[in-house]
């Protein structure tokens, strides 16, 4: 997991990292030399500002660059990421949910949807096989298995 992590590190141009890292930061980083820090934030933005503030605030507690900052940005991960193998990704998300630092889980990853079906072939029969998800559907619809009545046809 780690070796395919830094293969797609490696992948990440430094023009493209700053573009996505000022859009991130709402502000323009890309005449900032890279090996430099995080700037500080220009302006109070108001409204969601908080992917914004989690970046920032993970630079600056880490000491990072900003190709460091970027390359953690463009890969999805602003600190609360996984990188291992199945075993370790369950280990993990177990144990935060059952210390309730989290009651539910945002799933992606930097190559959709192929992260995608790996994290649902190889962690979640990890995750069933402890009791952690279920493996069956009351319901035949996602509206169905959300409770929600099926709403009336206008046409007929």
């Amino acid at each position: 997991a780690k070796q395919r992590y830094d293969e797609l590190q490696a992948l990440i141009p430094p023009k493209l990292g700053l573009t996505m890292l000022s859009k991130v930061l709402e502000m323009d980083v890309t005449g900032y030399p890279v090996d430099g820090p995080v700037p500080d934030l220009d302006e109070q933005k108001v409204g969601g500002t908080s992917s914004r503030n989690v970046v920032f605030d993970m630079a600056r507690a880490e000491n990072l660059t900003l190709e460091q900052t970027y390359r953690r940005v463009v890969l999805g991960s602003s600190g609360t990421g996984i990188i291992g193998g199945p075993e370790e990704i369950a280990d993990q998300m177990q144990d935060w949910y059952d210390s309730r630092a989290c009651d539910g889980f945002v799933v992606s990853g930097p190559v959709m949807p192929r992260d995608l079906k790996d994290f649902c072939d190889l962690v979640l029969p990890i995750l069933q096989k402890r009791g952690l998800f279920h493996t069956e559907y009351k319901g035949k619809t996602l509206r169905e298995n959300l409770g929600f009545a099926r709403p009336a046809n206008p046409y007929f």
